[in-house]
């Protein structure tokens, strides 16, 4: 992206969110979850858009962990949420602390020993861990959390899936997360599907979302992830990739107890 990527985190010189005097974070708005944190779901957005992204030289790995060196926008795409752009720096250090809280959960690592040889060397030869599976967004949408901007390609492919989002009240439709995923990720990472439940069960728990969830995962080609994937045949042991797939019970979602006894809404840092 060349000049018109603009670094707006440095831990050289780290951004501290700013708060207004009632002591709230300043600019709230769909950047911001209720429990005042950066909104989590918004920062995938802004991933998968190509607006937010890190470069190779923005990440440093020591003691088998990502670190994070830095965080970019990318000027030319101003134009999709110029709200939070022109409020990038008050936003940095949240999504830098929702990307290292991710980074150190556990539950969202996977071996490198385990992985399709070819994905791991895509990857730079190491694990896969929560940061990495964020980044997957970035690189071309290889992982895809399909929300409100693309509501009639939600509902479509959730229809896919036997989900009617149609039939669900409001409450319910928000417990429904969509998410299209490269077959390439689906083959390389072995038990792919539940592993991204935990993901959206961490993303839901950084913000303090509780209560059932139901992921209704797409499988597809990203030809944009072209540039960041190579094409590889097999897969790995434990890898089922089917053209959907639904982790969750939709059932549970208009359960008037909520009860969830599936529910991985884990600690976003939780350890094994």
């Amino acid at each position: 992206m060349g000049n018109l990527a603009h670094k707006v985190f440095d831990p050289a010189h780290p951004v501290a969110e700013t708060t207004a005097p009632s002591g709230r974070p300043r600019h709230a708005s769909r950047y911001r979850a209720a429990n005042g944190k950066v909104d989590s779901f918004a920062v995938a957005h802004l991933l998968a858009s190509g607006l937010v992204f890190l470069d190779n030289d923005d990440l440093g790995w020591s003691m088998g962990k990502h670190t994070l060196k830095g965080l970019r926008i990318d000027q030319s795409a101003s134009w999709l949420a110029p709200s939070f752009v022109s409020h990038a720096q008050d936003y940095a250090a949240g999504i830098v602390d929702l990307m290292n809280a991710l980074e150190n959960n556990e539950l969202l690592r996977v071996s490198r020993n385990d992985l399709h040889h070819s994905f791991a060397d895509a990857l730079g030869g190491g694990n896969l861990p929560g940061m990495a599976l964020m980044r997957l967004m970035g690189w071309g949408r290889a992982l895809w959390l399909v929300d409100e901007h693309d509501s009639e390609l939600r509902e479509s492919l959730a229809l896919l899936a036997g989900v009617n989002l149609a039939l669900l009240d409001d409450k319910a439709r928000q417990g429904v997360y969509v998410v299209a995923c490269d077959d390439r990720v689906l083959r390389a990472v072995p038990n792919a599907y539940p592993l991204i439940r935990r993901l959206v069960g961490a993303l839901r728990a950084y913000n303090g979302l509780e209560g059932p969830h139901v992921e209704v995962i797409v499988a597809y080609h990203s030809e944009e992830a072209d540039a960041y994937l190579p094409s590889f045949k097999g897969k790995v042991s434990h890898t089922l990739c089917e053209p959907t797939h639904v982790e969750g019970k939709v059932a549970q979602l208009t359960d008037a107890d909520g009860d969830d006894a599936g529910s991985t809404d884990a600690p976003v840092d939780s350890k094994r």
